[in-house]
């Protein structure tokens, strides 16, 4: 277990390097390293590209762009924390 790399928002940077291949993440494994269930539903406009790459690349852009869910549960905890201290 080691960090992953970086969730890119242009699938063609996100290589996944093996010793018997080389290949772009999918969009689900990177929601996976993000944190996102896996039914969570990506939905995203149609982009210019191949039949594929213009209705993934939005996606992969909502994962790169996306805060990951297991942080923001964190971070609202804190806030919650601290409003919480602070009207009492």
């Amino acid at each position: 277990n080691a960090p992953a790399p970086a969730a890119l928002s242009i699938p063609d940077d996100a290589c996944h390097y093996d010793e018997k291949e080389l290949r772009v993440l999918t969009v689900r494994e990177m929601a996976r390293i993000q944190s996102f269930p896996d039914d969570f539903v990506f939905r995203s406009k149609v982009t210019t590209g191949g039949q594929m790459r213009k209705f993934e690349v939005p996606q992969y852009t909502q994962v790169g762009n996306a805060v990951p869910p297991l942080l923001g549960v964190k971070l609202g905890m804190c806030v919650a924390e601290i409003l919480s201290k602070a009207s009492s």
